[in-house]
């Protein structure tokens, strides 16, 4: 007998399925929620294939349901129609596996077919789950396809029940303002998958190098746990593209980081994640990527990033984002013409990297005073006190002030910011900008 290969350590896989499936023991609805590309699809066909796993969960109530597994993939087209016919489809395909002739009837549209089959299905007492993979998919149908489903579910609530499988954030609540009054089946019950921890990251790893018939070093390993942390795709495509250039790279550490971190492949993966963020994820991931903080306003929107693990808990008050992949990814999306001063940590950051070191602390002091005031005229005497303080006059120098002031622009043309940006006004002092 062929030995089952499990995607995760068994106890892991357990411990994953309880979650997901004890609501639907409890005829409740259940919106999972996975970082882009983290094992939504492979988690869960290998629990409805599987079997035992689920059974033992559902117990008597395994034998008297059907999973209705929905990709949209499979859809002909991008209309409210294409969908449901996926879900006749996959709906009477089950029916017939289990002895039920379904409902075919040419006179009747296809949610009212859908709709006649789970009827016969709730008289034979059979427990229907659909789960609808890459639920985001649905928002670029028309809107009237939550109001279907709604109507779906309306069937017989206790026999019928969803399961959204998606890596977008359902519960922000623009989106959630979406879904009419399927909101009610979306919000029943949640999982957050976690991006896998350091016991799960070696089995699949061992997986990796049984399946490519290599033994990868030690230190090659942790140099990949370390660009893609517990993100299994990341560190899937790391793998097979190591196996393919490590003559290249001649396990060269800092060769293999470096190919790595500007792979296309990669990025791609790295673009997936990032896209399906909302606005307010977009700028906690960029905040955590620079300042190693979530913002204090922003903390109570942090859910889904923290719950998956995409961000996650470093020191005390800090936080990281999972792999340095993703982290040099995020720093390219944050605009490198601004410089920003983050009050929080009382740092100056330039195209996600901090430069504070670069500038003593009188030319610290007063950057932070031009980027505070951007726009504006700083006088000479302004700049004096922000100097040397209550004492400035007896300090003053105009030399003083010219030769600081070049230091800062010289350091600013080192890290590539415009030094043109900082302006000197004839008789009236100096003025700073971010470019527009």
């Amino acid at each position: 007998m062929k030995k089952t290969i499990y995607p995760l350590p068994k106890e892991s896989l357990e411990k994953r399925a309880l979650r997901i499936f004890t609501p639907i023991k409890d005829k409740l609805c259940v919106t999972c929620m996975f970082a882009a590309g983290s094992g939504k699809k492979t988690t869960i066909k290998f629990l409805l294939k599987e079997k035992e796993i689920i059974k033992k969960i559902l117990g008597k109530l395994y034998d008297k349901t059907i999973f209705v597994y929905i990709n949209p993939d499979d859809a002909s087209g991008l209309s409210s129609e294409d969908y449901l016919l996926i879900l006749l489809n996959s709906l009477t395909l089950k029916m017939k596996e289990i002895g039920i002739n379904p409902v075919l009837v040419n006179q009747l549209n296809t949610l009212e077919l859908i709709k006649r089959n789970l009827e016969q299905l709730v008289a034979n007492n059979i427990y229907t789950v659909f789960f609808l993979y890459d639920f985001e998919f649905l928002f670029y149908l028309p809107q009237n396809i939550f109001r279907n489903l709604e109507s779906i579910l309306s069937v017989n609530k206790s026999l019928i029940n969803f399961v959204f499988l998606t890596s977008v954030n359902l519960f922000e609540r623009k989106i959630l303002a979406e879904f009419y009054n399927l909101t009610y089946a979306i919000t029943q019950s949640n999982y957050y998958s976690p991006l896998f921890n350091k016991e799960e990251i070696g089995y699949i790893i061992a997986n990796f190098e049984h399946s490519l018939a290599t033994k990868f070093p030690d230190d090659i390993k942790k140099t990949v746990i370390e660009l893609c942390g517990g993100h299994p795709q990341l560190l899937k495509y790391s793998f097979h593209i190591l196996t393919k250039n490590y003559d290249q790279l001649s396990q060269n550490k800092d060769k293999i980081k470096d190919f790595l971190l500007n792979n296309y492949q990669l990025k791609n993966v790295c673009y997936d994640i990032w896209q399906n963020f909302n606005d307010v994820e977009m700028k906690i991931v960029s905040s955590v990527c620079i300042t190693q903080k979530i913002p204090p306003t922003l903390i109570n929107k942090s859910d889904f990033l923290l719950k998956t693990k995409i961000v996650q808990s470093s020191t005390e008050g800090h936080y990281k984002l999972f792999g340095k992949i993703f982290d040099h990814f995020v720093r390219l999306q944050i605009p490198k013409e601004k410089l920003i001063y983050d009050k929080e940590t009382n740092q100056i950051f330039f195209g996600g990297q901090n430069y504070s070191h670069k500038f003593s602390l009188q030319e610290f002091k007063l950057l932070v005073h031009f980027i505070k005031n951007q726009n504006k005229v700083i006088s000479r005497d302004e700049i004096g006190q922000i100097l040397w303080g209550s004492n400035y006059v007896e300090k003053f120098s105009d030399w003083s002030i010219d030769k600081i002031i070049s230091i800062i622009r010289k350091k600013l043309t080192e890290i590539e910011f415009p030094a043109q940006n900082l302006i000197t006004l004839k008789r009236r002092g100096f003025s700073f900008s971010n470019p527009s």
